[in-house]
């Protein structure tokens, strides 16, 4: 198992040993099973095998067969020792089309694996793939189906990679494999670069840069040796182009999953193996080893905006503890719902500078977040052996109530209040350089083990005792409902059932202790954690378990969602340009956590690494999961959601249950709960980290775009989308992918590690105006002519305009210059209030003259995006005044030259005309640059695959017969049957 452990570099060691061990069960009769393994797993990846495995050993329960006999033949198969008809006839599967199709399945897909990658094989091929005698014979097959020109084409690609390649060790495999990756326009692409980069290297002969490169590659030649022999000097650029090149043709798969510096690209290409490579790229980012530091310490530091936040957070808890009433409530205690990320343990420790909080964190035992599992309150709280709970929750509910009042009543009374609760978050709360327990856990145990079980009646006394002497050895808070806070973080884990005789959750055991607390105690309880659902600790009265028929329900205590810590680190707004795409003023924006991690990682950690880390921690909150290397096709209706969401914010109706998921899991903010607890809604506001994050995900495989887009259209099916919404999420889908491919070429050159202020986001970062257009219409500036503009502003807005957004947010207002300048602070695009005159989209556009660095209101100016989702049946021109800043209401504080874009959607002609004008729209005659669109086909960017699924987005409404369009017969017709009037009659009486 050595190999393995080698090979298993970057996935959990112990999972992929286990499939290797299942793996090695099922194939034992191979010649040698864990190569069979091997070439497997570097094929189709973990998760294949896994699910390879789990159709294998469902055959054979299907089959009846005994596991070793099942195992013997099914290895046969694989070493060309039975053939196909064999199979049949032992198995007895002839009558059955369907089995013989999934077993011809997944024997083509562990024999030829690349090929079933490759080519959509029919069963008859698949067998006659199987039954060939060797493995060239069947690869040829496949190849003879292709078409001349892709085998000419290949042909003609291989011949060209040997010239470059002259010394290359294994040339064929290598070729082989790049292709396999890649695929032949890519690879015939990456010829052309080499092609350019061998006549532009003028120092040395094309056999020469054949040699330089070969000897990269084989890494027989150091990155910085190869830069002398080929003589580049000091062009950054340069060098960064060349090891994306060798990058690239070295490790493909990497090159497309992740987002590189060149720094990293050299340490990858000088290290001395495959594997010494990947593992940098397998390792676990660096913010998982500087995390628990950097995250500690920012822990500790000052509070901002305490007013805004603590103080309302504060008076809901004592306006709640003040309403307790056993008669009227459940129990003393809420929930704290927020997303990731938020602050939400950061306030509880905060609240303590105000009442006594007693925190309990219970994450999982191997989880390594921070801060760390209050080790002992969670084996009494999490004990699933103990059958008698409730008793153990009273009694260490008693401790604490004693060990507080203990330590409170040792202070001098004389202390500050400052100073008391000081020492008591010292004692209580959890210290970056402290392992184990606070002290104040410590004594809560011996308090416990000295307390006694007693009958239900004399516990209330105790409780009754205990809760005085706490309330007594506090006074020095002053007048107030609540003295004693009972905080339990990552609260999820009191979800899971003990094995009380009513199986009843940790939770609700926990809930009747807090029940026993009187009114006017001073004492109330909330739960905090990110992964939970707002109902599984405030469910609505009829889903709470508690509730019986025919009896007036308890009440609960509504949620606090209200906790206003987004934007809290924001800083000035930027004077300069530079200032404007810096990075580390961009992550202040939203969540504090990010800020904060800056300021702390700023003193141990690069500038580049730093933000690379953070957007790989805001997709992974985005995702909901670590793994960011899932297949697209297994992309959730949350997640795929999450990513639109923080990109071109669509918005939700009636999808409560997917709100929550949100918030839960997804780092959506929670904006309303109503009092019911039934109805949530949630919204990615302007952030850029999570958009950059997001459109940097989406930018790599247009495979995840395709799939977010393919359940935008389900959820839209399900009425969730309102039907005024479909064509401008389109036009916003449109827009953005046009940004993402324009930043995708145009990238910051990389160099030396730069100053913290001049490192940019990775897909957050500005573009050339007349970049994006280029990508948007396919044209080149020279034959941009964008209608009645002027000379000298069109030259004006191509030559200055600059454009900084990546993500869209709805607004409620119509802007005017200084929103322009907000949005374009953020990297903001806005969606338009309903019924805005004019536009439908708006999207900042700054005019920066060349030489001038510092940012001017007077430089500001926008494009305007008018959207149909309708068929064009009027002149163009007829409308053409009312895409003016007059008619909208945009109110511009100068002249300055704008940009109108028209977007038909539904058109069946494609087209791509400049908007005419009408003698209305004549004022801004030489002001105004504009184009029009027809259809999606007149964005030539857009692949295929994203059109279609855009056109489905466009053509889909909320609709049962939809929703059935991949049932079996049975069931349409069991739906057409049950909706009567709903389907015509016309094809049943043709069918008659």
């Amino acid at each position: 198992m050595d190999q393995l452990q080698v090979r298993a570099s970057g996935f959990d060691q112990h999972e992929m040993a286990g499939q290797c061990q299942r793996f090695l069960d099922l194939h034992r009769h191979l010649v040698d099973p864990e190569k069979a393994f091997h070439d497997f797993f570097d094929v189709v990846g973990l998760k294949t095998i896994e699910e390879h495995l789990d159709h294998l050993e469902t055959l054979c329960r299907k089959l009846k067969q005994d596991t070793d006999d099942f195992s013997r033949l099914w290895c046969q198969l694989l070493e060309r020792d039975a053939t196909f008809k064999n199979i049949q006839l032992i198995w007895e599967t002839e009558s059955d089309r369907s089995l013989e199709e999934n077993i011809s399945q997944l024997a083509f897909l562990q024999q030829y694996p690349r090929l079933s990658q490759k080519f959509h094989a029919t069963h008859e091929q698949r067998i006659q793939a199987l039954n060939s005698s060797t493995s060239l014979e069947a690869e040829a097959l496949f190849v003879s189906t292709g078409s001349t020109f892709d085998q000419e084409s290949t042909a003609a690609q291989w011949q060209r990679f040997l010239n470059l390649h002259p010394e290359l060790v294994h040339p064929e495999e290598s070729f082989k494999d790049f292709l396999d990756i890649v695929g032949l326009k890519t690879l015939k692409e990456h010829l052309d670069h080499l092609e350019s980069l061998c006549e532009t290297s003028t120092h040395v002969s094309k056999t020469k840069f054949g040699r330089l490169w070969s000897s990269l590659l084989n890494r027989t030649m150091k990155f910085d040796v190869m830069q002398l022999g080929l003589g580049t000097g000091s062009d950054q650029s340069l060098q960064a182009h060349i090891s994306q090149l060798a990058f690239l043709q070295q490790h493909p798969g990497i090159s497309r999953d992740y987002e590189t510096t060149h720094h990293q690209r050299v340490e990858a290409l000088d290290s001395s193996t495959s594997q010494e490579a990947e593992a940098c790229f397998a390792r676990r980012p660096n913010y998982e080893t500087l995390q628990g530091e950097i995250v500690a310490e920012g822990y500790d530091r000052t509070y901002t905006n305490a007013e805004r936040i603590v103080i309302p957070t504060l008076k809901i808890l004592q306006d709640f503890a003040a309403a307790w009433l056993p008669a009227k409530y459940v129990a003393p205690y809420t929930a704290l719902i927020a997303p990731s990320l938020n602050g939400k343990t950061r306030l509880l420790k905060e609240l303590s500078r105000h009442i006594c909080v007693v925190y309990i964190c219970i994450r999982p035992d191997k989880s390594t977040g921070y801060p760390p599992q209050s080790e002992w309150a969670y084996r009494i709280l999490i004990d699933v052996k103990r059958k008698s709970l409730e008793k153990q929750y009273d009694l260490l509910l008693l401790a604490i109530l004693h060990a507080v009042a203990t330590f409170f009543e040792k202070q001098k009374s004389q202390m500050a209040t400052s100073d008391r609760m000081e020492s008591w978050i010292n004692h209580s709360f959890p210290k970056k350089h402290r392992s184990g327990d606070p002290p104040f856990w410590l004594d809560v145990q011996k308090q416990m083990e000295s307390l006694t079980m007693l009958s239900e009646k004399e516990s209330a006394g105790r409780l009754k005792d205990a809760l005085s002497r706490m309330k007594k050895s506090t006074s020095f808070l002053g007048p107030t409902n609540l003295n004693l806070l009972l905080a339990i973080d990552e609260a999820s884990q009191l979800l899971y059932s003990s094995e009380s005789p009513d199986d009843w959750t940790f939770f609700r055991i926990l809930r009747r202790t807090l029940a026993k607390i009187p009114s006017a105690s001073g004492v109330f309880a909330i739960l905090a954690d990110t992964t939970s659902r707002v109902s599984d600790f405030t469910p609505p009265g009829h889903l709470d378990p508690s509730h019986r028929p025919g009896k007036p329900g308890l009440a609960l205590f509504d949620p606090i969602y209200q906790i206003a810590t987004f934007d809290t680190l924001v800083s000035a707004p930027p004077t300069t340009w530079q200032q404007l795409q810096s990075a580390f003023r961009l992550l202040r924006y939203g969540s504090p956590f990010f800020g904060v991690y800056v300021d702390v990682a700023n003193e141990k950690q690069g500038a580049t690494g730093i933000v690379q880390d953070l957007i790989h921690f805001a997709l992974e909150k985005l995702l909901g999961l670590t793994d960011r290397s899932i297949d697209p096709s297994s992309l959730t209706d949350s997640q795929a959601i999450a990513l639109l969401g923080s990109t071109i914010q669509p918005q939700l109706y009636g999808a409560s249950h997917l709100n929550v998921r949100l918030v839960a899991s997804h780092a959506a903010q929670c904006l309303f709960i109503d009092p019911s607890r039934q109805f949530l809604i949630s919204e990615y506001p302007s952030q850029i980290t999570f958009s950059s994050a997001a459109n940097q995900y989406l930018a790599i495989d247009e495979a995840r775009l395709i799939r977010c887009i393919e359940i935008l259209t389900s959820t839209r099916q399900q009425g969730h989308v309102g039907p005024g919404d479909i064509g401008e999420l389109v036009s916003r889908v449109v827009l953005l992918r046009a940004m993402q491919e324009t930043m995708r070429k145009n990238q910051p050159k990389p160099g030396e590690e730069p100053h913290p202020e001049k490192v940019v986001m990775p897909f957050g970062h500005p573009v050339r105006l007349v970049d994006f257009l280029k990508t948007l219409t396919g044209l080149n500036r020279s034959q941009l002519k964008l209608s009645s503009i002027t000379t000298t502003n069109k030259k004006k807005l191509l030559d200055d305009g600059q454009l900084f957004w990546n993500h869209f947010v709805c607004i409620e207002h119509t802007p005017n210059s200084e929103d322009f300048l907000s949005q374009l602070h953020r990297g903001a695009a806005v969606q338009c209030k309903p019924n805005q005159h004019g536009f439908d989209q708006l999207f900042p556009i700054y005019l920066l003259p060349k030489g001038q660095e510092r940012l001017d209101k007077k430089n500001i100016t926008f494009c305007g995006i008018q959207v149909k989702n309708k068929m064009q049946t009027e002149n163009l021109a007829v409308d053409s005044d009312k895409w003016t800043p007059d008619f909208a209401k945009i109110d511009c504080n100068e002249k300055n030259p704008y940009l109108v874009l028209f977007f038909s959607l539904r058109d069946s002609k494609t087209d791509l005309i400049p908007i005419p004008v009408n003698p209305e729209s004549k004022l801004d005659l030489g002001r105004r640059a504009s184009q029009a669109f027809y259809s999606l086909s007149s964005f030539k960017f857009l692949s295929e695959g994203l059109k279609n699924a855009l056109t489905e987005l466009i053509n889909t409404h909320p609709s049962v017969s939809l929703l059935h369009d991949k049932s079996l017969p049975d069931t349409k017709a069991y739906a057409k049957t049950v909706s009567p009037l709903v389907s015509s009659t016309q094809n049943q009486k043709r069918k008659r």
